[in-house]
């Protein structure tokens, strides 16, 4: 469906007009908000509440009035119009980059998710998530490597999600409070919905919160020309056509539903969210079409916390935790023991799920001379995988014949971590930070071999992880009371990610003997300087930040075509995909945040983030470059009430260029080096060119408990692509982003 530019100022029209002559009885009363708050504080930077002034980090906030204004359908969308990061989307994940630093396929696994304080992407699986962004009622974003409390992954960003749940105490007037959305997105042709309700009622001295989101999407029409060249060239080679349904749909539901229950000593939390999907990235010669094609993803969290106040100076905080994670995947190709004429077909499954249970405890005191926290964290954790490959009939989906069983096993280990952070003023104005975390990740990493029951040799080894401290250090010079100037220096760790070493182990036994797949920890070096000031005075609050930044990223852990032999007559001659440390990066930039708000009536942000990331350390001809690695990133959002009933915000984000992901990485692919040296693939296109990406919101309020939104994506129709993993995807080394979209929806309260 193209939207014309007609059609659109059309809608546009009939959407002003109808609310103005169906409402016009109504008074004209302020019914958007009453003064919003102006945010600037954060948590997620020393794992307690401080001043933005005084935490030693480059720290961005997405206000709670912000959000009134613009209005996203999902997390990444959000995310992707947040200041300094960007989002890729490959149609069944999506993955955040920060600082010019994201590794097509890695799936979130270099950066943190917190919700409420909690992590919520868990580090050995890193997948993306599906909160809603109705949950969102603001969100704090530690940009870069500062932000060493929470663990190995908290890398490139420490995204903290502030719930909205939290935010309604002023409706617990009423017995009562039940809120409910609906909104339909108008695509290609199709209408899709996201329904969703919450429910806040006060109960006793608790505030509890009911809440449940519902997505489906129906997909899009997407041609890959590169499955055009596979078929055009299989045919009358082979003799059979590899998939002859050329145009995918990105079809994908998801639900989400959560539980709240807090008061200011204790807080209880359930939050349930999966995703049901399809595999529009897969490439070579995975049937991408198949309706037996999917993957289902299941996410459950359940925590508890409790405060113990010892005196007016000190308390202890208790943090328990239970994180529930699985995955379901089958993936229809075509392998060499497949036959078309007898309607069997070859399938990869993939099963995992990670359980883990978390014990935390802080302590927190304040004297005066500064404020000291020391924590204790013990996890447990449990993690089953099993891949196979097997044959599969559409005339009896659930007949499972299993050709060949990877791996079939469980780990379980334990995961010690000890922390501190210490602000202690040398001077009124004056203020040292120090932290640190100890972290013993390496139990996990144990050599573990498998013969599996098809005969098949699974072995963990190679994998170099020991007991790691990363060390914190700032020095923070206030200017008056609300301006200061930050030099802070920090470390952090990613260890190896748990299915990194799943892969390994995967091939490592049929390895080539010159093959060295080894894996060690990556470690991040940053130091940075950091002007920051904030201005707030009667309806008028405001924030500038600006911070340079040089970061030292050793031993990066990246995919790695190998050669391998895994029918025994040491011909190795296959390539498979595994992972290895071959990279050192260097990267320097600069990153500037502006917001100003006027009470509940205007906001304005600027920001602007530039990086330029080298590769100092790679391999000739196969690992020379960083792709998806933008060196500037621009956002500016704007948002105004017209009338005491209407608003309007317009965003407008710029992406420079950047390259895809270094096709000679899988020179060594026999079946991939064999195509290009026949002419059947073209190189592929280098670079991915820059774009704008705008985006409007209007919003009417019919009453204090009404409002209806019209929202339109990528306003201008703009044409772009996200860069893909080519070890995942090939021949494919693009996706393309979605075209002109536009949503409709209403919000009512009772």
């Amino acid at each position: 469906m193209v939207i014309k530019w007609r059609t659109l100022i059309f809608v546009l029209l009939f959407f002003l007009i109808c609310i103005k002559n169906s409402f016009s009885d109504v008074d004209d009363r302020e019914y958007i908000m009453e003064e919003t708050e102006f945010i600037n504080t954060v948590q997620s930077s020393t794992k307690y509440t401080k001043s933005v002034l005084e935490s030693a980090a480059t720290i961005s906030l997405v206000q709670p009035l912000e959000l009134r204004f613009f209005y996203y359908p999902d997390l990444k969308t959000l995310l992707n119009f947040s200041p300094g990061l960007y989002v890729i989307d490959n149609g069944t994940y999506w993955s955040l980059g920060n600082r010019g630093i994201q590794i097509p396929g890695s799936i979130n696994s270099r950066s943190l998710f917190l919700f409420d304080g909690y992590q919520i992407n868990n580090y050995f699986s890193g997948y993306p998530l599906n909160i809603p962004s109705n949950y969102v009622h603001a969100l704090e974003i530690v940009h870069g490597y500062s932000n060493v409390y929470f663990g190995s992954n908290s890398l490139l960003a420490t995204i903290n999600i502030i719930p909205s749940f939290r935010y309604y105490k002023d409706d617990y007037y009423k017995d009562t409070v039940f809120k409910t959305y609906s909104y339909f997105n108008f695509y290609d042709n199709k209408v899709n919905n996201n329904n969703g309700f919450m429910i806040n009622k006060k109960i006793g001295n608790y505030y509890f919160t009911l809440s449940g989101d519902f997505v489906n999407y129906k997909g899009r029409e997407i041609f890959f020309p590169e499955k055009k060249i596979i078929n055009d060239f299989t045919l009358p080679n082979f003799g059979f056509v590899i998939d002859d349904r050329l145009f995918y749909s990105d079809r994908s539901y998801s639900s989400n539903f959560a539980l709240y229950l807090y008061n200011e000593a204790e807080k209880f939390g359930y939050i349930d969210y999966q995703s049901r999907y399809h595999f529009p990235y897969y490439g070579y010669f995975y049937l991408i079409n198949s309706p037996y094609s999917f993957g289902n993803d299941r996410n459950r969290f359940i925590f508890y916390e409790r405060k113990f106040n010892l005196s007016p100076n000190s308390k202890i905080i208790t943090k328990l935790s239970y994180y529930s994670y699985g995955i379901h995947k089958e993936a229809i190709y075509e392998p060499n023991f497949s036959n078309i004429i007898l309607r069997y077909w070859g399938m990869a499954v993939d099963l995992l799920k990670n359980n883990i249970f978390s014990v935390e405890n802080n302590f927190y005191y304040k004297f005066k001379k500064g404020e000291l926290l020391m924590g204790l964290e013990w996890k447990r954790s449990s993690f089953s995988f099993n891949t196979y490959e097997s044959l599969y009939s559409d005339l009896n989906p659930f007949d499972r014949n299993i050709v060949i069983e990877f791996v079939n096993g469980k780990r379980y280990f334990n995961l010690f971590s000890l922390y501190f952070h210490l602000d202690y003023y040398l001077k009124d104005d004056l203020i040292l930070a120090l932290g640190a975390r100890y972290d013993d990740y390496s139990n996990m990493y144990k050599n573990f071999s498998q013969i599996t029951s098809t005969g098949y040799i699974f072995q963990i080894k190679n994998v170099y992880a020991k007991p790691s401290v990363i060390p914190n250090i700032g020095i923070i010079k206030k200017i008056k009371d609300d301006k200061a100037i930050k030099l802070i220096y920090s470390q952090n760790i990613r260890f190896p990610f748990f299915n990194e070493v799943i892969e390994n182990g995967t091939w490592s036994y049929y390895l080539a003997p010159n093959e060295d797949v080894s894996v060690f920890p990556e470690r991040h070096r940053t130091l940075e300087l950091i002007y920051y000031s904030e201005y707030k005075k009667r309806n008028v609050n405001s924030y500038f930040t600006f911070s340079v930044f040089s970061t030292k990223i050793t031993n990066l852990i990246n995919e790695y075509s190998a050669l391998a032999d895994t029918t025994g007559d040491a011909s190795y001659d296959e390539s498979v995909l595994v992972f290895k440390s071959y990279g050192n990066l260097e990267s320097t930039g600069a990153f500037l945040d502006y917001v100003y708000q006027f009470s509940y009536r205007k906001f304005i942000r600027f920001s602007a983030s530039y990086s330029n990331v080298r590769v100092t350390k790679g391999i000739p001809g196969i690992f020379e470059y960083l792709p998806n690695s933008p060196k500037l990133l621009l956002l500016a959002k704007y948002g105004q009430n017209i009338t005491n009933n209407l608003s309007v915000a317009f965003e407008l984000k710029y992406t420079s260029d950047v390259l895809v992901d270094d096709y000679r990485r899988l020179i060594n692919s026999d079946g991939w080096a064999w195509l290009v040296s026949q002419g059947v693939f073209p190189e592929p296109e280098k670079k991915i060119k820059s774009y704008w990406l705008a985006n409007l919101t209007l919003r009417y309020y019919i009453d204090q408990n009404k409002y209806f939104t019209l929202y339109v994506n990528n306003l201008f129709n703009t044409k772009y692509d996200y860069p893909l993993s080519i070890d995942l995807s090939r021949p494919m080394t693009r996706y393309p982003g979605y075209k002109r979209s536009i949503f409709l929806g209403l919000n009512w309260s009772f």
